[in-house]
């Protein structure tokens, strides 16, 4: 979690207003299924975990959409990580984000 906090604390500190602010990378977070807000979209995959719930609210405060969860795909295409052994559905998971900083329109 060290790392998160430290981008959390550089995203605060180096971003303004108007700069468009993109992030990508591995949260090791799960924000699940379903729309929520303006800030999930109908496309994630999972039930939510405590470091998906962390996220989402980070990007709520900051305005961040998560972009990949809003974008129609197969659910065989949604997950990122596979728990080794799994032969299942119940062993796939979401766990990496793009989050964009501005509202595009067609949101």
């Amino acid at each position: 979690m060290r790392t998160y906090e430290r981008t959390v604390e550089l995203l605060d500190k180096e971003t303004k207003g108007k700069d468009y602010t993109l992030v990508v990378g591995y949260w090791n977070a799960v924000v699940g299924e379903g729309r929520e807000d303006m800030f999930v979209g109908h496309y994630g995959l999972g039930s939510r975990n405590d470091r998906g719930e962390k996220l989402r609210e980070y990007c709520k405060r900051r305005q961040m959409y998560m972009t990949n969860t809003w974008f129609t795909q197969d659910r065989r295409r949604r997950y990122t990580w596979t728990k080794p052994g799994s032969k299942s559905s119940e062993g796939l998971f979401q766990t990496d984000y793009t989050e964009w900083a501005k509202k595009l329109d067609y949101f």
